[in-house]
């Protein structure tokens, strides 16, 4: 496939994914208790499609939530062959990078930390951080 081609369909698909991710917002949002403002940093990582909620354990609306996320992760597996065949061997190299760098940013500033810090320590902190659950995407 030629570089201009993928480069069609990447566009096209962008476009497919991002009409989808707003349909999904619109459905799910106002179904949801708002998370507040996500903090300045982080915004950069996240689409503005995406919802930010805070739903209590206890909330009833449970399903509601297990819906959106369903609704979202099969988006999500209906476009990652397409991304994987559009993005090209630059494309995942500079996805990889930005995967490395939201990493990154979540092990320095996971707002669980310090309370992980005083049970468990920082040692088994930084390994639950840095191994389990915002490991390198190089590894």
């Amino acid at each position: 496939m030629s570089a201009a081609h993928r480069s069609s369909d990447a566009s096209s698909l962008h476009r497919e994914r991002l009409e989808a991710l707003e349909a999904l917002c619109r459905r799910h949002q106002d179904r949801m208790l708002p998370g507040g403002e996500l903090p300045a940093a982080a915004q950069k990582y996240f689409t503005p499609h995406g919802i930010w909620a805070r739903q209590p354990l206890d909330d009833p609306r449970g399903d509601v939530l297990f819906e959106a996320l369903q609704d979202y992760f099969d988006l999500y597996l209906k476009h990652l062959p397409r991304e994987t065949d559009a993005a090209g061997a630059s494309g995942l190299q500079e996805r990889l990078a930005s995967q490395e760098e939201y990493c990154d940013y979540r092990r320095r500033n996971d707002p669980g930390a310090r309370v992980l810090n005083k049970i468990f320590g920082e040692a088994w902190t930084e390994q639950l951080l840095s191994e389990a659950l915002f490991p390198s995407p190089a590894r």
